[in-house]
């Protein structure tokens, strides 16, 4: 079995809560994209940066969050469904039931047309790389255009996150020379005003033996931006390929001072940060992965997997709980050659014992395709191998049981 990870657009996955069982709906047609006149301008292009004004920018880590018009009870998950052609960017409730999805010919697998950037409490984004459109997915209607960026070049790699009060977006440009250095340029766009160009950054492509140039949006929170290493040109087989590449190094961008921190991990692989700024760190891979979490304040503690290669740390509900996988590269069960044997496990930092705890176990690609962890819950990608129909399964952290299946989809993209 083979994981290929190839430079282009970033699978974005964040948070998601429990939901109830259910299947998709049928697809409609939807009615064509619609335009928001105000956000219809190009911005200019040139490296000089020209920030928003810092009070504006400051609403937008506030942590408020706005409520989607009409929204159902429950979680809305933005979900990618490959099964039909062309493939739709869907929103889906609780029941799984689809409440809108993209209209035909909207979801390009290729580098033209549009592609899913993530999710925001109003819907999920879409960007379209010939046009130059950033496009809102709302709960009803049509995709409404609500930004244009036009890149220095057309495959350049595109990232983006929402703010946390949801009222601004900042995505990033990078084009690559012919050594893999490159070149990132970050605008922002705050509350539907045409997008300003924030900064350019520019990072070697050495920072991650050969393949970390420019920078990649991971996540906006209020803390800042977290930037991520912004590969090109890379591909191969192995697991956690997309942590090795975008999660070399990273730091943290204010964006009212367009300045940047030092790496977050001084060593190893960043793994992720809790909302009270505690850290987790990944070292020793390839031999025997050993996570190493630091506190704010306080001394770090190290949680040995055992294993040769670990990856998609996760903190849950705050900095208690952390979720991660593990890979060791063993015969696949069937006997058709090597493969890798992948384990879902939660640790309870909260405790002074802390024991990691495994919830799953196999040989299939469900946890290199990316599990995303919410407040007492896991979504876990499955029939991903051996020609089954791929879905999501809803994982209870506290049963360890699945309590939900959201049938026909590929990928989560986040939840409103």
């Amino acid at each position: 079995m083979q994981r290929w990870l190839i430079g282009g657009f970033a699978t974005l996955v964040l948070v998601l809560a429990s939901c109830g069982p259910g299947t998709h709906a049928p697809s409609d047609t939807t009615a064509p994209m619609t335009s928001r006149p105000s956000a219809a301008a190009t911005p200019a292009t040139s490296p000089t940066p020209t920030p928003a004004a810092a009070g504006t920018l400051a609403a937008c880590a506030t942590a408020a969050r706005p409520t989607p018009t009409s929204a159902p009870a429950g979680p809305i998950v933005a979900v990618l469904n490959q099964n039909v052609n062309p493939q739709e960017l869907e929103l889906v409730d609780a029941s799984g039931d689809v409440l809108n999805q993209t209209p035909d010919s909207q979801v390009s697998p290729a580098a033209f047309g549009p592609n899913p950037l993530g999710v925001g409490p109003e819907g999920a984004y879409l960007y379209n790389s010939t046009s130059g459109e950033v496009s809102l997915l709302g709960l009803i209607g049509a995709p409404e255009v609500i930004g244009q960026v036009t890149l220095t070049n057309q495959f350049d790699d595109v990232s983006f996150a929402v703010s946390p009060s949801g009222e601004c977006w900042i995505l990033s440009d990078t084009s690559h020379d012919s050594n893999g250095d490159g070149t990132s340029r970050l605008y922002v766009d705050v509350d539907g005003a045409s997008p300003a160009l924030l900064t350019t950054l520019t990072r070697s492509a050495m920072v991650n033996g050969g393949f970390g140039g420019g920078y990649r949006v991971l996540r906006w929170d209020p803390a800042g931006v977290l930037l991520g290493t912004d590969p090109t040109g890379v591909g191969g087989a192995g697991p956690f390929l997309n942590d090795e590449y975008t999660l070399a190094t990273v730091v943290r961008l204010d964006p009212l001072t367009v300045t940047r921190s030092p790496p977050l991990c001084a060593s190893g692989r960043f793994g992720d940060v809790a909302p009270d700024g505690m850290v987790a760190c990944l070292t020793g891979e390839g031999s025997d992965a050993e996570i190493v979490v630091t506190p704010p304040q306080g001394s770090p503690s190290s949680i040995d997997t055992s294993i040769q290669f670990a990856g998609h740390l996760q903190f849950v509900g705050g900095s208690s709980l952390l979720t991660y996988c593990t890979s060791d590269e063993s015969p696949a069960s069937d006997g058709s050659g090597a493969g890798w044997t992948e384990e879902l496990w939660t640790v309870d930092l909260g405790t002074s014992a802390t024991s990691p705890q495994q919830l799953m176990s196999g040989d299939g690609s469900w946890c290199e395709g990316g599990v995303v962890a919410g407040a007492n819950s896991l979504a876990v990608p499955v029939g991903t191998g051996g020609g089954e129909t791929p879905s999501i399964e809803i994982l209870n952290l506290t049963s360890g049981q699945a309590t939900a299946t959201i049938a026909s989809a590929d990928a989560v993209y986040g939840v409103l």
